[in-house]
Formats: C-alpha cells, structure tokens, sequence
C-alpha cells in the first residue's frame, strides 16, 4: 500500500532530479529536472495526501495492521475523488451549512481540519493540471510549494482531534444523503 511519507519523499525527488540517465559508463549531469519530473512531482504530492486518506479511514474503520482484509481494501478502494473534493470544499467555512450541521452534530470543524479541507483541493486542482493540460508548465518553486502544502495539509489533520478525524473521514467516503 502506498505510504504517504514515502510518496512525498517521490515527489522531492523527483521535483530535485536531473534529466534522463546517462549512458553506461558516462559521468552523471547535474541537469534540471524536465517537465515529466515536475508533473510527476505535482501529481505525486497530491496522491500523498489522497493515500493518507485512505489509509487513515482503513485503519480507523478496520482496524490497523488488518491491511490483508477484504474489507480493509473495500474501505480502502471506497473514495471517490469527487466526493471527496465536495466535502472538503463544504468544510472549509468557519460556519458549516446546515445539513453538514446535523450530519456532523457539529457547527464548524477545527482550525486544523479546515486548513487540511482547503488544501486538499488546491492540490486535487494541481494534480489535474500536471496530468492533463499540456501547456502547463511547473516552475520548481511551484513544484516545491505544491510539496509544502501537501505536508502541511496531512500535518493538519493529524493535529484535528480523533473523533473530528473519524466523522470527516465518514464524510469524505459517504457524503451525505438527503
């Protein structure tokens, strides 16, 4: 299962490498990262965060170490990312509205919660880009600061109190029905 410190680890690497490899024998270069590296970065930043998710949701749900069961998968497999886009931008608020009022028994969530909930789709945006506008382009202090943001979001919710993290990880699998 992808492990959301080594994905940021990836995207370091990836937004600090050089070019394509050198032949057998040659020296290395110091070149520059190519766009292929920046993206894959971008994306990877996102996806650190995203596999945090469902990994927290998974062993919160079935418990951890229980990786090797089924449902610990279909948990896993569950999210949606449009779905979890929607809440996220729903939590984001000093003031939830009010069905995410009742659902959540709540008024607002932390400080720390709505910081993880606004980056999240900043960097949802960043990873659709990086994989499908062919004009953008990634700037390595772009890159840096889409890394930053996706390390500072799972630092935030880490921070959020246990039961705040459960019924936001509910939130972000199920949404809510009318």
């Amino acid at each position: 299962m992808p492990d959301p410190a080594e994905l940021i680890g990836v995207a370091k690497l990836l937004s600090n490498a050089g070019g394509p490899a050198p032949p057998a024998g040659a020296p290395p270069t110091d070149a520059p990262p190519t766009d292929a590296h920046m993206r894959r970065a971008a994306s990877t930043a996102y996806y650190a965060v995203f596999h945090m998710l469902l990994r927290a949701a998974a062993d919160r749900f079935m418990g951890a170490g229980q990786a090797a069961a089924p449902g610990y998968s279909l948990l896993y497999r569950g999210f949606s990312h449009g779905q979890m886009r929607r809440a996220c931008e729903e939590l984001q608020h000093s003031t939830l509205k009010e069905r995410y009022k009742r659902a959540l028994q709540r008024t607002a969530v932390s400080r720390d919660m709505q910081a993880f909930a606004r980056s999240f789709p900043n960097l949802q945006d960043a990873r659709h880009t990086a994989d499908y506008d062919p004009a953008a382009q990634f700037s390595a202090s772009d890159v840096a600061a889409l890394i930053q943001e996706a390390e500072n979001a799972i630092e935030a919710f880490d921070r959020a109190p246990p039961d705040e993290q459960a019924d936001v990880l509910a939130l972000l699998m199920m949404g809510i029905r009318n």
